[in-house]
């Protein structure tokens, strides 16, 4: 009898995302369950690996972003994680319609270190969970990987900036509705805790010295959405 409610029955959609037709299936109770968020949509744009690499999706929601990611690697592989378990069986479901074949979706995030070329995260809800998260994503890079970020800033994001830079360093760019900006690279000495530019800046940053990686966050993500990519390094 509870199949006749609405909310026990998956529906299908269809949305552009990263210049890709594609379908999801959702359900009521996820939230955005009937769009794609603005957060996916630039995780969608700005994440990128290799051919036969492997990503890291942490938030996969729905599952529109995990297709969008899983056909970026096509003789790679995508593992999809979310906090949700209706967000999973979604996911997957959303994963099967597109005819996905090379992801997985994890109840249970348990990585082997430095099994992942890129690591893309939505912010979650709660801080705590954005945290460990983090840390998850940092462990399954390896060396060189790129790690990205998305959320907004009603949802938290600019803290969980801050728990990023302390991982990360300075991120390498930053992307919001403005377009993209290349920030500072930091190299972050965890003995005696001093960060120096290194690479090029542009842009507004030109010159520019940062002592820990925020400044810049704070400076370019006074927007609704942003998302911010960042390098592991050894």
């Amino acid at each position: 009898m509870t199949d006749a409610f609405p909310y026990y029955q998956p529906q299908t959609f269809h949305a552009n995302l990263a210049g890709q037709a594609i379908q999801f299936v959702s359900k009521p109770g996820l939230p955005g369950w009937d769009n794609v968020s603005p957060g996916a949509a630039l995780l969608a744009d700005a994440v990128q690996a290799p051919p036969a690499g492997q990503i890291l999706l942490l938030g996969s929601g729905h599952g529109a972003l995990a297709a969008i990611l899983a056909h970026r690697v096509p003789q790679g592989w995508l593992w999809a994680a979310d906090s949700l378990a209706s967000a999973l069986a979604m996911t997957h479901k959303t994963l099967e319609i597109n005819q996905v074949h090379n992801a997985q979706v994890l109840t249970s995030l348990s990585l082997a270190p430095g099994t992942c070329q890129a690591a893309a995260m939505l912010l979650p809800k709660g801080r705590k969970l954005a945290r460990r998260w983090l840390l998850q994503a940092h462990a399954a890079l390896a060396p060189g990987g790129a790690f990205y970020l998305a959320g907004a800033n009603d949802e938290g994001i600019q803290a969980v900036l801050k728990d990023a830079a302390q991982l990360f360093g300075n991120p390498a760019i930053v992307t919001d509705e403005r377009g993209e900006l290349r920030a500072p690279r930091i190299d972050y000495q965890r003995a005696n805790g001093r960060a120096h530019a290194r690479d090029g800046v542009s842009g507004r940053f030109q010159g520019a010295m940062l002592p820990g990686g925020e400044a810049a966050v704070r400076q370019v993500c006074g927007v609704q959405v942003c998302s911010v990519q960042y390098r592991k390094f050894e």
